[in-house]
């Protein structure tokens, strides 16, 4: 699962996480919105994938925002600019903390994460203000906050303080970047053991040795309190039952002694001090899991615009491996050429299965044309039908996303964001269009392609409802997203969700949807 939010993005001023599904449509009428909810995956990545001095591209190579002063809603700049993600399950390896430890290594899953990152405008740059991570099945909120200069001034777990725990270190974030990582930037580096010092943690361990120190026997050394407090945080989770069990397996006489109180009657008042600062050592490690992900399923998103460029009888040969689409397909031809004969093959194969016509790719001295087949007629696409060289571009992102190389650490999610696909296309074609969204979705690999598709089409809506009638679609593969202008403000936006039943019929659908009033 995976959901995603917006606040204070142009109209969208409060659109909570919805769950974008393999097939996910977003419909409404013109400037309500859906282009910005839709933009948005775009503006991430072209943020993610340049180097920047600040946390977001506004203008690049996919979209263009302007910039925040005027992206952010009603040209508010005391408004932050939010981005929600929901994940379903995020694993967080546990860090060894000695080079001789040799317990096996880890991970601790936690499920239900809600990502924010909030963007304010200072001095005409934005910057990130915040960042919270909240963990639903255990009810727990983070909340950083962070000043002009990346540093940080507020960490909290459930609204306790737990920065000052860092004394005169500094927290701060990496600049430039919308998914940032955490540093900590320690002023007596040279002080602490080199084996501690590599994890960012060191001062929640001490934190625990604090605590637990006055409870333990005199003779115990600083340095053995510390490895006690290391210990404990490497616990998998932090219940009475969890601290039983380690005390079940220590062998320093008051230190179990200690835990047995704590995981029982709690005379000392310890356990709530514990817990606290066991999730803030879990904090840095899960933001880091975070952040590698949403990195790496926003980095591999694919776009296809709109305004998609008018095909050319020739197009200029140049010795480039293409690998991508251009947001307005004015590559298509570099990008079939370089395909593999395989690939291009079965491309053409897949067009020909649901359009009825195969793509090849001739080459002249400096020159490439695409041509059309149709049983033994072929074509230069620019003596075919205008909605058929504005539809290839489209087919040709559809196919890559589902099928290209995403290499070894390829993100559980894979999206494609596609603007109105069904342009100048016969309504029976923008059927076909449905067909092939469907198809692209089931046939991909074991990490299904998630489709975000922004359209006007009354035909593709329905031909969906019929694939999901008949078997070909399950019915919760499937959601609508309907912008709609909010009743109180014209200036707002509201987001309303409607699906498909098991009988293919419109669920939540507002009546008279498609009609001038």
């Amino acid at each position: 699962m995976f959901k995603f939010g917006i606040r204070n993005l142009r109209r969208l001023e409060a659109v909570d996480p919805v769950e974008i599904r393999p097939i996910t449509l977003l419909v409404g009428r013109n400037s309500s919105g859906k282009s910005t909810f839709l933009r948005s995956f775009p503006l991430l990545r072209q943020s993610v994938m340049t180097r920047t001095s600040t946390p977001l591209l506004w203008y690049g190579d996919l979209v263009d925002f302007g910039s925040f002063q005027g992206s952010v809603f009603n040209n508010d700049l005391s408004r932050e600019i939010s981005f929600i993600f929901e994940l379903d399950e995020v694993s967080v390896p546990h860090s060894r903390y000695y080079y001789y430890y040799s317990e096996p290594r880890r991970t601790q899953s936690y499920k239900a994460i809600v990502y924010e990152v909030d963007v304010v405008n200072d001095d005409d740059a934005s910057r990130i203000s915040s960042v919270s991570v909240v963990i639903k099945d255990l009810d727990l909120k983070f909340d950083l906050k962070i000043d002009g200069a990346g540093q940080a001034t507020a960490l909290s777990v459930n609204s306790e303080d737990v920065l000052y725990h860092f004394g005169s270190s500094k927290v701060v974030l990496t600049p430039g970047a919308i998914f940032p990582e955490i540093v900590v930037v320690r002023d007596e580096q040279d002080k602490i053991d080199p084996h501690l010092a590599q994890t960012a943690n060191l001062e929640f361990a001490q934190a625990i040795a604090d605590l637990i120190s006055p409870h333990l026997d005199k003779r115990i050394k600083k340095d053995a309190a510390l490895e006690l407090a290391l210990r404990l945080l490497l616990l998998k989770s932090f219940e009475k039952l969890d601290l039983q069990r380690h005390a079940d397996q220590v062998g320093v006489r008051t230190w179990k002694k200690l835990l047995s109180d704590v995981a029982g009657k709690d005379s000392k008042r310890l356990f709530h001090r514990l817990r606290t600062i066991f999730f803030a050592n879990l904090f840095f490690g899960l933001m880091r899991e975070i952040t590698i992900r949403l990195r790496s399923t926003i980095s591999q998103t694919l776009y296809i615009g709109p305004a998609r460029a008018r095909s050319e009888r020739y197009y200029r040969y140049q010795d480039l491996s293409v690998s991508e689409i251009d947001p307005d397909g004015k590559n298509f031809a570099m990008f079939l050429n370089s395909l593999r004969w395989d690939q291009l093959e079965s491309l053409s194969s897949w067009v020909e299965r649901l359009f009825g016509y195969r793509i090849s790719v001739s080459k002249t001295t400096g020159h490439l044309s695409i041509n059309l087949k149709e049983e033994k007629n072929e074509t230069n696409i620019v003596d075919t039908g205008y909605g058929v060289s504005q539809i290839l571009p489209v087919l040709g992102q559809m196919w890559w996303a589902a099928n290209r190389d995403r290499g070894v650490r390829a993100p559980d999610v894979s999206m494609l964001s596609i603007e109105q696909p069904e342009l100048h296309l016969h309504p029976a074609h923008q059927s076909l269009l449905a067909d092939a969204l469907a198809d692209e979705m089931l046939s991909g690999s074991e990490r299904r392609i998630h489709f975000l598709v922004e359209t006007h089409s009354e035909t593709l809506v329905n031909r969906l409802g019929e694939l999901v009638a008949v078997g070909k679609l399950r019915a919760e593969d499937v959601q609508i997203l309907i912008f709609e202008t909010a009743p109180e403000d014209a200036r707002k936006t509201v987001v309303n969700l409607a699906s498909f039943g098991s009988d293919g019929e419109l669920i939540n659908w507002p009546y008279g949807f498609f009609q001038p009033s």
